[in-house]
């Protein structure tokens, strides 16, 4: 039975490990998806690239801090612009939009964000960690830049970038 579902995807995943000496370990990971046959017009794609390394400061203080780039080529995450249901053209086999919205498909995005983490070991099965997160979304075409949500995610409220900050602590057994 077909049931329509043509959601195979390339994906490609490169990670690379480096510990220089016993304080600091770096790693840095690539990624490349595409759809095998996705029925949009364009060519969509996606790249992705992380870097992160870790500190250990004193025998319980670690300090870390990791990079994440992302980019969708013809709004490959489809994060751009929300689709109006009254521009969508029926009665296709291939759902399209109106040529009023046809940049929509056309959306190039760049997402990327910062982390630092501290983290500080309390006894030796209970651990401590603090974070802050920057994220920041951009699109070519796109002027509103709509990515993040306020504390009510409310649409007309949406943002480009976005702080986090959050605390953990792990018990391990």
């Amino acid at each position: 039975m077909d049931t329509g579902n043509h959601d195979r995807q390339i994906l490609l995943d490169f990670t690379g490990n480096w510990d220089p000496s016993d304080k600091l370990s770096t790693w840095v990971n690539f990624d490349y998806m595409a759809p095998t046959n996705d029925r949009r017009t364009g060519k969509p794609y996606l790249i992705g690239v992380a870097a992160a390394g870790r500190y250990q400061v004193t025998d319980s203080t670690g300090a870390a801090l990791r990079l994440e780039y992302l980019y969708s080529h013809d709004n490959y995450v489809g994060l751009a612009v929300p689709i109006n249901p009254a521009t969508i053209l029926s009665g296709t086999d291939t759902p399209g939009v109106l040529s009023a919205l046809s940049s929509w498909y056309k959306e190039n995005q760049d997402i990327w964000s910062v982390t630092a983490t501290v983290d500080h070991k309390l006894t030796d099965h209970l651990t401590a960690k603090a974070e802050v997160v920057y994220q920041e979304g951009n699109s070519e075409n796109n002027t509103d830049n709509q990515y993040f949500c306020n504390d009510q995610c409310n649409p007309a409220w949406l943002d480009r970038r976005q702080v986090l900050i959050g605390a953990q602590l792990t018990y391990e057994f």
